[in-house]
Formats: C-alpha cells, sequence, structure tokens
C-alpha cells in the first residue's frame, strides 16, 4: 500500500500528489529504476533553482515540474524580474519575485497550483510591494518633481506602484491627482 512520505496519508496508485500537499512520483519495483539510477537522479541538479531540483529529487512529476519551470521562467523574462523565494501551501506554490532597477525596486507575488501539472502561474496583481527608497534618493527624481509642483501648482504626496500587464507602473500623486513617470525621458505623463 502506498503512502505520502511526508504524512503517511495512503496515495492511491497513479496519483502524484497527496491530499497534504506533497507531490511525487511512484517507483514500481522493476528493473527500470535501480537503487543507483535513485541515487543518480538524487545528485543531479536540472535546474537554476533550488525548488525544481528538491521537487525533482522527490520524484515529482516531471511534466509537473518542467511546466511549471518554463512558465516561472517565462514570467520573469516578462517582468525582467529575478526570483526571489518560493513556499507551498497545500497544493500551491507562491513564488516572490523580485524586480530591481535604477529607481526603484518591486516585490510581485505569483503563484501555481500544482493539482493539475498544465496549469499556469498566475501573477497576483494585488500584491506588488514598492521600495521607494532610491526614488527619494534620486537627484534627478527630486528636481522632476520639484519642477512639476511649480508647473502643476500643485504639492506632491507621494509614489505609487502598480502591474500593467507585465510592465511596472510607477506614479507620482499630486494634491489633484497622479501621473505616471517615464523614466527614459524624466518626465510626467
Amino acid at each position: 500500500m502506498p503512502t505520502c512520505p511526508n504524512c503517511g496519508a495512503y496515495v492511491p496508485l497513479g496519483e502524484s500528489m497527496c491530499s497534504c500537499g506533497t507531490t511525487f512520483r511512484h517507483i514500481e519495483d522493476d528493473d527500470s529504476y535501480s537503487d543507483f539510477q535513485i541515487e543518480r537522479r538524487k545528485d543531479e541538479n536540472p535546474y537554476k533553482y533550488d525548488f525544481f531540483n528538491q521537487l525533482y529529487h522527490e520524484f515529482a512529476s516531471s511534466d509537473l515540474i518542467d511546466n511549471m519551470y518554463s512558465e516561472l521562467i517565462n514570467l520573469l523574462d516578462k517582468l525582467d524580474a529575478e526570483l526571489d523565494s518560493v513556499s507551498i501551501y497545500k497544493t500551491a506554490a507562491f513564488f516572490k519575485i523580485v524586480k530591481k532597477t535604477e529607481y526603484y525596486d518591486a516585490t510581485i507575488r505569483a503563484y501555481f497550483d500544482m493539482s493539475n501539472e498544465s496549469n499556469e502561474i498566475v501573477l497576483d496583481r494585488t500584491a506588488v510591494t514598492p521600495d521607494f527608497s532610491k526614488l527619494y534618493k534620486s537627484k534627478e527624481i527630486k528636481k522632476l518633481i520639484n519642477d512639476s509642483e511649480k508647473e502643476l501648482n500643485s504639492i506632491f504626496y507621494h509614489f505609487n506602484m502598480a502591474l500593467n500587464g507585465y510592465e511596472v507602473i510607477v506614479y507620482a500623486v499630486f494634491e489633484d491627482r497622479g501621473y505616471m513617470i517615464d523614466f527614459d525621458n524624466m518626465e510626467l505623463l
């Protein structure tokens, strides 16, 4: 009777995930997987990130790992960001992604439902955490804000951040409204 190595619950043959969220692959007791082959797989690290190598070592479904990895790499490329950490809760993997620029840093969250290996990573557009410390120190930004206060005859309040598709947008919020910052041309839109 196959049982989960994490919680000990019964897991029917052919299932790749336990109710506790642990994913794995059943290995039949035949000649196709020798102890040597199993040990060799534990020594291999085919993925850039440890989280995926750990799943690989725990014999999670290769299709699940490959799809989730491909989805993550695609998302990181679109955001021009790096993976910071991964956590698992039940059957979901939560990704903390960090985008660093000359003027700001942003922490972006995404998740992947591991109950189906063909799922997609979902970007949590409401969970973007900005770090504007570089922005407040920038001489160019200080000049832009001071000049804009005079030109708009409006007081600057704070900066804000949002995701538009896969683009991080930073706003300068004045008393009358918010203006998108064009960092390339150093102007408000």
